[in-house]
């Protein structure tokens, strides 16, 4: 009996000690395999920070390159730009200076800002197409007085008070202040221009709109008394509304100007048929889009080119039609 219960302790202890020893070796492998793991792990954070390095330089290059790509503003250049269009413009029922007419012409209009400076102007080139049956055409049979007139231009430069001063001078709805220029020209005895001031005025539905009023030199105006003599005033304006957009971007648009000189001061023995006063009133209806648009404007004339409605006109031997409608149909090219 007792031999048994030492057989049975000795067994026991045997077992005890195999247990420990797998148990031992069990804690080892895990112990390594627990290693292993976290070697796997910290290769994969080294690679995760390796890329996230890449990720990091790839942006900096990109915000460089972006930064190239668009230019900084300088202050007070916020609302710089530029814009050029090239229009082929067919008028019909043109007045001053004879019998209406009918014509074909190019218009290169342009205009922007840079500063505290602004300018928008345009250029006409009557009888682009070489037309008979236009009345700036040397062969045409209408009686106009235009038939030696190749171009006619105005320029309208302006410099901001409220920028060359660096503080905001509005006042209600005017939004700023300018000194403004202006500048008429054609090949044929005519050379004006004017002086005054001008503003951007906010107009409920309609937006900024500019108003410049000028008082006038007259440098040559085909031989009248007002030659050499600051003499008259003229005031301006012009807008543009859309008022229809499509999803695709383009969009429908009123827009126009309206003119008004006054007190021209023509000697009425010399300078007879002539008016102190002209109006002109341009009402366009337009669609747009990037890189085109057309439309038709109504213009009202009264007076136009200085000339008394129904008085005689020497050179074209007929009477004035210089007061009434024109018809002009457009198709413009936006460079």
């Amino acid at each position: 009996m007792k031999k048994k219960i030492l057989l049975l302790i000795a067994i026991c202890t045997i077992s005890n000690m195999s247990l420990a020893q797998v148990s031992e070796k069990s804690s080892k492998k895990e112990l390594l395999a627990e290693i292993e793991r976290l070697r796997a792990e910290n290769d994969l954070a080294k690679k995760e920070v390796e890329i996230s390095k890449t990720e990091v330089e790839v942006s900096k290059t990109e915000l460089l390159e972006t930064q190239k790509k668009v230019p900084v503003l300088e202050p007070g250049h916020e609302r710089d730009n530029k814009w050029v269009n090239l229009s082929l413009i067919s008028a019909e029922g043109l007045k001053g200076g004879g019998e209406d007419i009918n014509d074909t012409y190019l218009q290169a209009k342009f205009g922007g800002r840079k500063g505290i400076f602004d300018i928008w102007g345009y250029i006409d080139f009557y009888d682009v197409l070489d037309d008979s049956e236009s009345g700036y055409n040397e062969n045409s049979g209408d009686q106009t007085s235009h038939k030696k007139t190749n171009f006619f231009s105005e320029l309208h430069p302006r410099m901001s008070i409220d920028g060359l001063l660096n503080k905001k001078l509005s006042v209600g709805p005017i939004q700023e202040w300018y000194v403004a220029g202006y500048m008429k020209a054609g090949d044929s005895d005519l050379n004006t221009k004017g002086l005054g001031i001008g503003t951007d005025v906010k107009v409920p539905w309609f937006g900024i709109m500019p108003f410049n009023v000028y008082s006038l030199y007259v440098a040559e105006d085909f031989n009248s008394s007002r030659e050499g003599e600051w003499d008259g005033y003229l005031a301006k304006t012009s807008w543009m509304k859309p008022i229809y957009k499509f999803t695709n971007g383009s969009f429908v648009a009123y827009q126009g100007f309206m003119s008004y000189a006054w007190d021209q001061g023509y000697d009425s023995d010399k300078d007879k048929g002539k008016s102190d006063d002209e109006l002109q009133w341009y009402n366009g209806l337009f669609w747009h889009n990037k890189d085109f648009a057309f439309g038709y404007a109504l213009k009202y004339v009264k007076d136009m080119r200085n000339m008394s409605d129904g008085s005689m006109n020497k050179l074209a031997k007929h009477d004035n039609e210089s007061t009434g409608f024109e018809h002009h149909f457009t198709v413009t090219y936006k460079l």
